[in-house]
């Protein structure tokens, strides 16, 4: 593991010190910003046995070199099995083959370290947790175990229970400035042109190329495409087809942008207006009135939520329901 993290998390170290490090911490903010990776380093500098320093381990130790091989038996880590898919309970319990380790985290986090100081467990992606996982999560916080520190990794913090939050503390990472953007990726040598700076938000900085700016710059031309071209319902059936896909939820995410930008617009309220949407936006904002616009917004969000809680729906009848009323 690289040694480093974005600059735009040198603001945030201040926020971490041994004298008052707590036992269970939310590190939460944009999806794609290095929010793991951040944490990662903090936990491998917790865990070293070499290194009194956070965030500078020394990566020659014997807890180092084993973290980085993933045998490391006082580290634990969990995060979503399949691709916008939940944390579920056996996970957290490791009570079967099938749901996660026999060991699970639970017990890990009451056990007494085998090699370090301590123990560090991260759930990543924790707003994936179902109400069972929360709950079980929840309960552990009730009586912290001594020497353990549990780490939340989450872009979306408050799409967990208020119970939950109160018991973590909570760094929100602020989204990097389109100038520290800029800066950094000319310091990475990658090419870009300067109307991507806008696109950028939607990358995985973490694997930031030139080949995933022109991927996302075409999914977003297509998808903008999409929106103008529902004029029949036979267009609107392939345009289903096309959608009823892993990028579904990016979509619709990008589908709700056009929709406030246009309620921003009509309300004459002063925004950053993502200009490779423009002519959705002003289709929209000419068309529409705010009524319409507010109850699309509200069909979108529900339909994102019974995507993130794992409900079972017939997605081709659910986009051909949203785009007939475009």
């Amino acid at each position: 593991m690289n040694n480093s993290f974005f600059p735009w998390f040198e603001n945030y170290l201040d926020f971490f010190n041994n004298d008052n490090l707590v036992h269970a911490h939310l590190i939460s903010g944009k999806k794609g910003i290095g929010k793991y990776s951040f944490t990662k380093l903090l936990a491998k500098s917790i865990l070293c046995l070499s290194s009194e320093e956070l965030f500078k381990p020394c990566d020659n130790c014997n807890s180092c070199k084993t973290l980085e091989s993933k045998s490391n038996p006082d580290f634990y880590e969990v995060c979503p099995e399949n691709e916008g898919g939940m944390i579920k309970i056996g996970q957290l319990r490791g009570d079967s083959k099938k749901d996660g380790d026999e060991k699970g985290i639970i017990k890990l986090a009451f056990e007494s370290p085998l090699l370090c100081k301590a123990k560090v467990i991260i759930i990543n992606e924790a707003d994936s947790m179902n109400m069972e996982s929360q709950n079980l999560i929840l309960k552990t916080l009730e009586e912290p175990p001594k020497n353990t520190y549990i780490f939340l990794v989450s872009s979306k913090p408050f799409s967990l229970k208020a119970t939950l939050l109160s018991r973590l503390n909570h760094t929100l990472i602020a989204e990097p400035s389109t100038e520290s953007l800029e800066n950094w990726i000319k310091k990475k040598n990658i090419v870009f042109k300067n109307e991507d700076i806008q696109i950028l938000k939607y990358l995985n900085l973490n694997n930031l190329s030139e080949d995933s700016i022109l991927d996302i710059r075409e999914k977003i031309n297509n998808f903008s495409e999409d929106l103008s071209n529902t004029a029949s319902a036979k267009k609107i059936e392939k345009i289903a087809n096309d959608w009823d896909d892993e990028f579904l939820s990016k979509r619709l995410t990008w589908f709700l942008e056009v929709i406030l930008s246009s309620i921003y617009l009509k309300l004459d309220v002063i925004h950053d207006k993502p200009e490779h949407f423009s002519k959705n936006i002003n289709y929209l904002t000419k068309e529409k009135s705010l009524i319409e616009l507010f109850d699309y917004t509200k069909k979108i969000n529900d339909y994102l939520s019974d995507l993130s809680r794992g409900i079972n729906l017939n997605h081709k009848i659910q986009i051909k329901s949203l785009l007939s009323n475009y």
